[in-house]
């Protein structure tokens, strides 16, 4: 009788942990929302979008390991797939973390903009490509990305030549334009503010802004935000020794934004339903 109670106890923890892990997989890639995680990774950007039916594209690696683990924070354990990153440009705070991820996770696709830089890092970067058999596609301005029900437009760089003769390689980043349901987020690398302004204002326009190049003054002005007028915005930044985000650049995201938020201090995840309701959960 004793191991009859034993047995049945064992097999009602292996019932409820059946029914968890199937509810668990059900909610993950059934959910009806966009689900938008600003990864706390150190000085860098990662940014993880993960759609309806579970598509997962990460805008940016971050600057090393930490991405990986952030990921795994936020992703089941059974989710071993990345089905495509993209690389803004090629500095090893957007770059870097990317190495483990690939070590990590199977990933379906890249996209970059072109760019190299000749570092050791990025040098082990394309050769974790190339064991992967990764070959990156190129993005400029006009192309469109259609993932599930999410639809991203690159706005800049023009083209090779322009990526070719950027001054800096900020300059060149992708600017990208992702819409869901009706609301839209600016995701904007760190290029310079004199970059984002050419940019016409109907494209600008977003609910949520991933704020340029971790807070610089180089990336925002008063006139900036005036055309950008996010509801929500996200500064992705760590410790680090350029004094990222610049006070004048905070005192300017209170003054236009409804929520300010940094990945220094925490996780953010951005909700929006298929009604276009905007929800944001600090982690």
């Amino acid at each position: 009788m004793k191991d009859d109670k034993h047995l049945f106890g064992i097999l009602f923890l292996v019932l409820v942990f059946d029914v968890w892990l199937y509810v668990s997989i059900i909610s993950f890639y059934f959910s009806p929302d966009l689900r938008v995680y600003f990864l706390s990774v150190g000085q860098g950007d990662a940014t993880l979008l993960v759609t309806p039916d579970g598509k997962r594209f990460l805008i940016d690696g971050g600057p090393g390991k930490r991405t990986a683990s952030e990921l795994g924070n936020v992703l089941p354990p059974w989710a071993r797939r990345i089905d495509a990153i993209l690389v803004t440009h090629p500095q090893s705070d957007h770059f870097a973390g990317f190495i483990d991820v690939l070590r990590t996770y199977r990933v379906g696709y890249v996209f970059g903009n072109g760019d190299e830089n000749d570092t050791q890092t990025f040098g082990v970067f394309k050769k974790t490509l190339r064991e992967q058999g990764l070959n990156p596609v190129v993005l400029h301005t006009g192309v469109t990305l259609d993932i599930s029900w999410m639809h991203m437009l690159v706005l800049s760089p023009k083209n090779d030549a322009e990526v070719k003769n950027a001054k800096d390689k900020n300059d060149s980043g992708i600017v990208a334009r992702v819409e869901f349901a009706g609301k839209s987020f600016l995701f904007t690398a760190d290029v310079p503010k004199e970059i984002l302004k050419r940019i016409p204002q109907e494209f600008l326009a977003v609910d949520i802004l991933k704020v340029p190049h971790h807070g610089s003054k180089t990336g925002l002005d008063e006139e900036l935000m005036g055309m950008i007028k996010p509801k929500v915005s996200v500064i992705e930044v760590g410790k680090n020794n350029y004094g990222h985000p610049k006070k004048e650049i905070l005192n300017i995201l209170i003054a236009h934004t409804e929520q300010l938020f940094r990945t220094d201090q925490e996780r953010a995840m951005v909700t929006i339903t298929p009604g276009g309701k905007i929800a944001v959960d600090a982690q």
